[in-house]
C-alpha cells in the first residue's frame, strides 16, 4: 500500500515495518505562474516542454505514472522543486538541475523552477525537458526496415501508416529522401498499378523492384504522392515512405492504397460520344478510376485526381469547342489522338479555379480521339458538365465595327475566353483598325493569328492599350482574336473598324537546300516555288534516280506521328510548268536536317514525266499508279507510300521549266496518318532558359544553320498560347557554333513558357521544344497578429494560384512543416496549429512552389 501526507511519503511496509521517508529537499519551491505543459513521455525520448521557461514559473505535466523515474531539466540550471497533487501540493523532489525523481502516485505533477534553494527567481528564456530514464526505447513500426515491409496488395484502401519512431536506417533507394521511413512490398503480376498516399506531413514516395538493398527505380516522386505503371510479371516491388528531404527528421501518419487493372483497361471510355452537339450535365469523376497521371500524354499533374474519359471518332475532319462547367477546383481537361497511356497529346488546359475549355480542337476523320476529365489530385474527384461542339464559322464581314462583349459602351467581364474569327468571304485581305485598345494591362490578353483559326500563323499577343491606333491586317482572307480575361478586374475594352483590300503580292521566290527544307505538318494543301538549287546542287547520278540533276528545287520533310498513308498532288499554277519530284527514306525519328541531307542513294519514289502534269491530278502519289519511280514517259503518278509511327521522310519538288512560277500541292493522309512539325531547319544544340534575380536567361547554340533569316522569341503563361515578345537575328548559312542569348525582363511570376520560332529567308518557319522557367509568384503576405496568445493568421495577396510551404523554427531547429493551396486574389489562411507551440519567439517561413522564400517574420508566442 503506498500513500503520502504533507511531506512525508510511505513507500512500503514490510514485516509490519513502515518505510517512510521526507519528500527530499525540504519544502522546496512554490511558485504561483504557470508556463507550459505536457504529457509524461513513455519512453525514453526526451520531451520539450517550453523554450522559455522563466525561472519564477511551473510546468503542468499529465500522465505521470507511479513508480517510473524521470528527469527534469532547464538549461538554464538552477533549482528544481516536483510537487504532485496540486501546484502547492506534496513535494516528490527537489534539487539542482538535472533533478531525477520517481513518482509516488500517477497523475498530474507540477515542475517548478528557480535559480537557488532559496527559490530565487530570473526572467530569462529557459528550454524546460523531461525524460523518463526508467521506460525502455520506442517501439519502431513492424515494417521499418526493408525485411520487414508490409505487404500490399491488390485492392488496399486507405491503410493506415506511420513513420513515427521510425529509425535512422539508408533506404538505399534512387530518391533523395529521408531515412525515418517504412516499407510495403508486393509481387508483379504484369498488370496495372496505382500507388496513392495520403499524407498528414510532407512526404515523398519511392517505387522500385528488385531485393532490399539492390533496387532498381522505378519513380521518385513528392507531389503528387502516387504513381500508376504497369508490372513486371515476377518482380518483387518495395514502396518506400518517408519525408521528402533527406536531412529531414520529421516524421508522421499517412494512409496508402493500391488499386490494380488489366492492362488496356483503362483505355475503355466511361462514354462514347456518337455524333455533334454532345452536352451532358451531372457528370462527376468519382468511380471513374484513377487511371492515368503526369507520366501519360500531356505530361501534367492535373491528371492525378480520378478520370472520366471520354471517346470520339468524327465521321470526318472536324474542328470542336469543349468547355467543362460546374467543376471544382484543380481541373484538367484533355485531348489526345488514342488512349492517354499511348497516345499523343492534341490539345489540353488547365484551371486551378476549375471550369477549364479548349477551343479550335482539328480532329481528323476516322481516328479515335480520347476527352479525359481529371484533378490536381487535391479533390481526387470532381462533378461536372460538358459540352463538345463544332466549331462556329468565320464572320464575313468587310465593314462595320467588331467590339469587346461590353459592346460599345460597355465593360468586358471578368473570366472571359472567347474566340472569334472574321473572313472577308472573298480573295481579299481583312484589316481592323483599332481606333480604341484598353484591357488590363499584364492581367488580360487578346491574341491574334493570321487565319481562320488558332492553328493559323500567330501574329502576337496584346495587352494594356497596346493596339490602340493600331491596324492589323491579313495576309489571306481571315484574322481569328481570342480574348482572355482574368477574375480581377476589367476595362472599357476595344473598338476597330472593319475593312477589306486585295491582298498584296507575294514576296519573290528564293533558293533552298535540303538542310534548309520545310517540315510538313498537316494535310493542309500549301504552295510553294524557288529560283535556282540553293547554295549547294545536291542532285548527281549517285541520288537523283529519275532525275537530271536540280533545276528549280523546294525541299520538305515529313514524320509520321501515326502510321498511315500519304498521297499528294503538285500542279503548276501557269497550268504549263514541268513539276518533277522524289523522295528518300525512311530515316529515324527525330532525325536532323544535317543528319540527312543531302540525301544518300536512290530515291524511294521518283516522277520525272515529261511536260505539264494531268490537271486532274497533278504529279505526285497516288492509289493504283503501279509504279513507284517513272521516267520522261511516266503518267505523272507514283504508288503511295505507307509510313510508320516515326518515319522521316525527304521531298525535293523540282520546276524542270525553271520560269520560277509557283506551284500548289494537296496532301492526303488517310489510314490514320498524322504527322509531327519536329524538324527545324537549323541544327539546335541546345535551348535552355534560367531564372535570375528579376529576370529570365535564355541561351540556345546551333551547330549548322542554312538560310536562318532570324529568330523569334515567344512566351506563354500556359504552354499553349505563344506571344513574340523578341527578335533576333539568325547567322544567315554557318557550319560552325554560334551561341546567342536573350533577357527577358518582364519575366512571368511563376512559370513562363519559352519557344523559338525560326523564319528563313523564304518564310518557311520551324518550332523548337518548350522550355519552362520558374519564378517566384510574387505573392504578399501578411502575418497577424504579431505577438500572439494562440493562433495567427496569414493574409495572401496574389494574381495567382499557388502551393506555398509553411515552415516554423525556433533558435535550433524546424519544429513544424505545412503546405497549403492558396487560391489568388486576396486570401487569410488560419494558422491552427501554432496554438499548440509554447510561449517563446519563432520564426515562420513561407516558400513558393519555386522554392523562393518570399516572407520571413519572427513571431513571438505570449
Amino acid at each position: 500500500m503506498l500513500f503520502e501526507f504533507n511531506d512525508i511519503i510511505v513507500t512500503q511496509i514490510m514485516n509490519g515495518t513502515i518505510c517512510v521517508y521526507s519528500s527530499g529537499g525540504g519544502a522546496g519551491c512554490t511558485n504561483t505562474s504557470s508556463w507550459g505543459s505536457a504529457t509524461a513521455p513513455t519512453d525514453n525520448n526526451p520531451v520539450t516542454i517550453s523554450t522559455c521557461n522563466y525561472q519564477d514559473e511551473y510546468n503542468t505535466i499529465s500522465g505521470v505514472v507511479a513508480g517510473n523515474t524521470y528527469q527534469s531539466g532547464s538549461d538554464c540550471g538552477g533549482y528544481i522543486t516536483v510537487r504532485s497533487g496540486s501546484s502547492s501540493g506534496t513535494v516528490v523532489a527537489s534539487g539542482n538541475a538535472p533533478l531525477s525523481w520517481t513518482a509516488v502516485v500517477s497523475g498530474t505533477h507540477y515542475i517548478h523552477y528557480n535559480t537557488n534553494s532559496s527559490c530565487g527567481t530570473a526572467s530569462n528564456c529557459c528550454t524546460t525537458t523531461l525524460t523518463c530514464t526508467s521506460c525502455s526505447g520506442p517501439v519502431a513500426p513492424p515494417n521499418d526496415l526493408c525485411s520487414g515491409a508490409t505487404n500490399l496488395p491488390c485492392g488496399t484502401t486507405n491503410l493506415a501508416g506511420t513513420t513515427v519512431n521510425s529509425t535512422n536506417t539508408a533506404h538505399g533507394t534512387a530518391c533523395t529522401m529521408s531515412n525515418y521511413g517504412v516499407w510495403y512490398t508486393f509481387v508483379g503480376d504484369g498488370n496495372n498499378t496505382t500507388i496513392t498516399i495520403n499524407n498528414s506531413y510532407d512526404i515523398e514516395l519511392s517505387i522500385s523492384y528488385g531485393s532490399c538493398g539492390s533496387f532498381t527505380n522505378v519513380v521518385c516522386t513528392d507531389y503528387p504522392e502516387d504513381h500508376s505503371f504497369t508490372t513486371i510479371n515476377g518482380a518483387t516491388y518495395y514502396v518506400y515512405v518517408a519525408g521528402w528531404s533527406s536531412g529531414s527528421t520529421t516524421t508522421g501518419t499517412f494512409d496508402i492504397t493500391r488499386t490494380c487493372s488489366v492492362p488496356g483497361s483503362e483505355c475503355v471510355p466511361n462514354t462514347v460520344i456518337g455524333s455533334l452537339p454532345y452536352v451532358q450535365t451531372g457528370l462527376n469523376t468519382s468511380g471513374a478510376g484513377d487511371d492515368f497521371d503526369e507520366n501519360d500524354a500531356c505530361a501534367s499533374y492535373y491528371m492525378g485526381g480520378d478520370d472520366y474519359v471520354f471517346s470520339y471518332t468524327p465521321a470526318a475532319d472536324v474542328c470542336v469547342n469543349i468547355a467543362l462547367s460546374n467543376t471544382s477546383t484543380w481541373v484538367g481537361l484533355f485531348v489526345t489522338q488514342g488512349c492517354p497511356t499511348t497516345g499523343t497529346c492534341v490539345a489540353y488546359n488547365t484551371n486551378s479555379s476549375g471550369n477549364p475549355s479548349v477551343q479550335d480542337v482539328y480532329l481528323t476523320g476516322g481516328v479515335e480521339y480520347f476527352i479525359t476529365v481529371s484533378t490536381n489530385p487535391s479533390p481526387q474527384t470532381t462533378p461536372f458538365d460538358i459540352s463538345v461542339t463544332a466549331c462556329p464559322p468565320p464572320i464575313t464581314a468587310c465593314s462595320g465595327t467588331f467590339y469587346d462583349s461590353g459592346g460599345a459602351g460597355g465593360q468586358y467581364s471578368n473570366n472571359e475566353y472567347t474566340k472569334t474569327t472574321y473572313c472577308s468571304g472573298s480573295t481579299d485581305c481583312i484589316s481592323f483598325n483599332f481606333t480604341s485598345f484598353n484591357i488590363e494591362s499584364g492581367w488580360d490578353y487578346l491574341d491574334v493569328y493570321d487565319g481562320a483559326s488558332t492553328s493559323s500563323p500567330y501574329i502576337d499577343s496584346y495587352t494594356g492599350t497596346e493596339l490602340n491606333g493600331v491596324t492589323l491586317t491579313s495576309s489571306s482572307s481571315c484574322l481569328t482574336f481570342v480574348f482572355d480575361s482574368d477574375g480581377l478586374g476589367t476595362a472599357a475594352g476595344w473598338s476597330a473598324a472593319i475593312s477589306c483590300a486585295a491582298c498584296p503580292p507575294p514576296p519573290p521566290p528564293v533558293s533552298q537546300d535540303c538542310a534548309g527544307g520545310t517540315s510538313i505538318c498537316s494535310d493542309a494543301s500549301f504552295s510553294g516555288n524557288s529560283d535556282g538549287y540553293g547554295f549547294i546542287e545536291e542532285l548527281n547520278s549517285s541520288n537523283d534516280d529519275c532525275l537530271s540533276g536540280e533545276n528549280q528545287t523546294s525541299w520538305y520533310f515529313f514524320e509520321a506521328a501515326t502510321a498511315g498513308t500519304l498521297e499528294f498532288g503538285i500542279k503548276p499554277q501557269n497550268g504549263t510548268d514541268d513539276y518533277d519530284f522524289a523522295m528518300w527514306g525512311p530515316y529515324p525519328s527525330g532525325s536532323t536536317p544535317t543528319a540527312i541531307c543531302p540525301p544518300a542513294g536512290a530515291p524511294v519514289r521518283c516522277s520525272y514525266s515529261a511536260g505539264a502534269p494531268n490537271p486532274a491530278t497533278g504529279t505526285g502519289l497516288m492509289s493504283g499508279a503501279g509504279d513507284t519511280s517513272e521516267g520522261v514517259s511516266g503518267d505523272d503518278v507514283v504508288n503511295p507510300l505507307v509510313l510508320n509511327v516515326g518515319d522521316v521522310y525527304i521531298l525535293v519538288i523540282d520546276n524542270y521549266s525553271s520560269t520560277t512560277s509557283p506551284f500548289d500541292m494537296d496532301l492526303s493522309l488517310t489510314g490514320g496518318l498524322t504527322l509531327n512539325c519536329n524538324q527545324l531547319p537549323i541544327e539546335l544544340i541546345s535551348f535552355d532558359g534560367f531564372a535570375e534575380v528579376g529576370f529570365n536567361l535564355l541561351k540556345w547554340s546551333t551547330a549548322v544553320e542554312i538560310n536562318n533569316d532570324y529568330f523569334e522569341i515567344e512566351k506563354s503563361l500556359n504552354g499553349m498560347l505563344f506571344e513574340k515578345i523578341a527578335q533576333v537575328t539568325g547567322a544567315g548559312n554557318s557550319n560552325t557554333v554560334n551561341n546567342y542569348q536573350f533577357i527577358d525582363n518582364d519575366a512571368y511570376k511563376g512559370v513562363s513558357y519559352y519557344r523559338l520560332k525560326q523564319i528563313d529567308y523564304d518564310g518557311a518557319m520551324s518550332y523548337s521544344s518548350v522550355v519552362a522557367v520558374k519564378q517566384s509568384l510574387g505573392a504578399e503576405v501578411s502575418i497577424f497578429p504579431n505577438p500572439t496568445v494562440d493562433k495567427v493568421k496569414m493574409n495572401f495577396v496574389s494574381k495567382e494560384d499557388g502551393v506555398y510551404r509553411i515552415v516554423v523554427s525556433d533558435v535550433s531547429k524546424v519544429i513544424y512543416e505545412q503546405t497549403l493551396a492558396v487560391a489568388r486574389g486576396n486570401k487569410i489562411v488560419n494558422f491552427d496549429s501554432f496554438n499548440e507551440l509554447a510561449k517563446g519567439f519563432y520564426i515562420i517561413q513561407i516558400i513558393d512552389e519555386n522554392g523562393n522564400i518570399i516572407k520571413t517574420e519572427r513571431v513571438v508566442k505570449q
